[in-house]
């Protein structure tokens, strides 16, 4: 849901653990919490589970053999992976490195599923097919929908690769910033201007507003630009990051999918910051 956080399948594990109660819950109050909310922002039981899948053997402590009856043995448990059949459906292929946190397949692996079924191949460098290979490798059946016969399982593959077009554009980019900087030159910049005021004019652009109510996870968290007579660079600095910081994940998602669909984006502050120069600032 966030980077740096669990994938979406860590949290339904969770769930299934009986480790919390909604996993879909769980993993909207990660997304929807910022820096700015404070050490209190997430519920302490995500919390603190989080912290125990990101530390060492996590996710097998968490997940090892959860998906099996709490009536076997120590024995039976061992060896219900194959008594015992537990399908885990992913719209990505399941990750297989470690980084912030344990790659995502061993988590499935260790909680006892013996089948996945993958909307898309993940085409991240770092996984690219390393997924499929982990999980097959620890035994467990795995289908890619693109793979298997039937117009319905073609059009399933297509519905997940439409939800995560965003995600597979920024992964398999080869420009950076920077190089992209020194490619725009000034006849780029002025025809840029020209197609955005002709969009305006005639109503087409797409935008977005920075909404403090339905952006910001914590409202009384976002701060305010009172200061009028300030206009010290730090202090406009300084302002800009707590503000950046404040802004929940959704805002970002909204405002990265308008942009890959529709390459310009009029992008309203909502009154967030009052001068101009911050308002250059922040976008």
């Amino acid at each position: 849901p966030k980077a740096g956080m669990p994938h979406a399948e860590v949290f339904a594990l969770l769930e299934a653990a009986g480790a919390i109660e909604d996993g879909i819950e769980a993993a909207k109050s990660v997304m929807e919490t910022s820096k700015a909310d404070g050490d209190d922002a997430l519920p302490q039981t995500v919390e603190e589970l989080l912290v125990d899948y990101s530390s060492e053997g996590g996710a097998e402590r968490l997940f090892r053999n959860c998906l099996q009856s709490d009536t076997q043995s120590d024995d039976e448990r061992e060896t219900s992976i194959t008594t015992t059949t537990t399908t885990a459906y992913v719209t990505l292929e399941p990750c297989c490195h470690y980084g912030k946190t344990p790659p995502c397949a061993m988590s499935l692996v260790h909680a006892g599923v013996n089948r996945v079924v993958i909307g898309v191949r993940d085409p991240n460098p770092r996984v690219d097919g390393g997924g499929v290979k982990v999980l097959r490798e620890a035994g467990v059946t795995v289908d890619l929908m693109g793979d298997l016969d039937g117009a319905s399982n073609k059009r399933v593959a297509s519905d997940c690769r439409e939800v995560v077009d965003c995600f597979v554009k920024r992964i398999t980019s080869t420009s950076d910033v920077d190089s992209l900087e020194d490619k725009i030159t000034g006849a780029h910049r002025s025809a840029l201007r020209s197609l955005a005021n002709k969009l305006k004019s005639d109503g087409t652009m797409p935008e977005l507003t920075l909404h403090p109510k339905q952006f910001f996870r914590n409202t009384k968290a976002a701060p305010k630009d009172d200061d009028d007579d300030n206009d010290d660079a730090d202090h406009a600095e300084n302002f800009i990051a707590s503000l950046f910081n404040a802004i929940g994940a959704r805002f970002l998602e909204e405002a990265d999918a308008k942009l890959w669909s529709n390459e310009l984006l009029l992008l309203r502050l909502g009154g967030a910051v009052k001068k101009k120069k911050m308002a250059k600032m922040l976008g």
